[in-house]
């Protein structure tokens, strides 16, 4: 096991920093129900699309002066800095920072809304207090370099919801449709006929190999490629589950087909039944293709 390394200062210790739910934030979502939700615990409640907003607040113990070897009045200041992630950390959705006062009696309030069509599987808030400008005397281990970090915390807690996980594959779609017949296209999507199934296993998305570019700005997260492929997953899923038979008031299992189906149709057309959806795409295409393209924000995309 490898050992943290040992800074070269003086930091905060955890009795010296008071968060006020402890291991736990508030999270706000859905219809504004606040949950307080421990570390490593579920966020419920959510929609796909809608922001998040989690908040708790800090606050330094009179000590600290002593821990960091400085006094009150060697004027040193300190930054309380905030960011939020999802996908793993993958995706940073939201940041913060602060000056933080050390002995004040007022707790520091952190609050971050989280973009809701960013959102992807959790949450998690990484906490940090650095150095803003430091001690003007001190001894040889007194933080001297703004920046320094002093003390850290991280929370995560997965969602319900969200941006879902796809199971994507390279194929050579000459070979998979017949020569010629695709060879041109990029995206081939398909979706199972049981709604319970998980979406992993009930949604997959082909892309052909031969499109190697447009692989490659998908792997770079390109704006447009992204876009496309989020269009036509969502077109493909929502007329499919329609076409059979899912159920909008079924309790499908969390992170199914279903309930992915069931979402994606109610946050891009409302609560429409399924009937009127298929007569939508069959009688207005154009008004179905530009209700997703706004869903998916396709203007600021190009």
């Amino acid at each position: 096991m490898a050992e943290r390394p040992i800074p070269p200062h003086r930091i905060l210790l955890q009795e010296d920093v008071h968060l006020e739910y402890g291991e736990s934030w508030h999270v706000a979502c859905g219809d504004g129900m606040v949950q307080l939700v421990e570390r490593g615990g579920i966020v419920t409640g959510w929609e796909p699309g809608r922001s998040v907003v989690v908040s708790n607040s800090v606050r330094l113990e009179g000590g600290a002066y002593a821990r960091l070897g400085a006094s009150r009045c060697d004027g040193i200041s300190l930054k309380l800095v905030a960011t939020a992630c999802t996908a793993r950390d993958l995706d940073i959705v939201a940041r913060h920072s602060c000056p933080l006062p050390i002995g004040s009696a007022d707790a520091r309030p952190i609050e971050l809304t989280l973009d809701g069509s960013k959102l992807a599987g959790d949450i998690s808030v990484s906490l940090s207090i650095v150095v803003e400008s430091p001690a003007l005397e001190g001894d040889q281990l007194s933080p001297s370099v703004p920046g320094a970090r002093l003390w850290s915390s991280r929370w995560r807690a997965r969602i319900e919801g969200g941006r879902a996980r796809l199971a994507v594959e390279a194929i050579d779609f000459d070979q998979y449709f017949g020569s010629g017949k695709a060879s041109k296209g990029l995206i081939h999507v398909v979706v199972a006929e049981d709604p319970h199934l998980e979406i992993e296993q009930g949604l997959i998305v082909y892309l052909n190999s031969a499109g190697g570019g447009f692989i490659q700005e998908l792997a770079r997260k390109e704006a447009r490629a992204t876009a496309l492929l989020w269009e036509t997953v969502l077109r493909r899923v929502i007329v499919a589950g329609c076409d059979m038979d899912f159920s909008p008031a079924e309790q499908y299992p969390d992170g199914s087909l279903g309930r992915q189906w069931q979402q994606w149709s109610a946050i891009v057309f409302g609560r429409r039944p399924p009937a009127e959806l298929l007569a939508m795409h069959r009688g207005d295409l154009s008004e179905f293709e530009v209700r997703i393209q706004s869903y998916i924000n396709m203007k600021d995309k190009f």
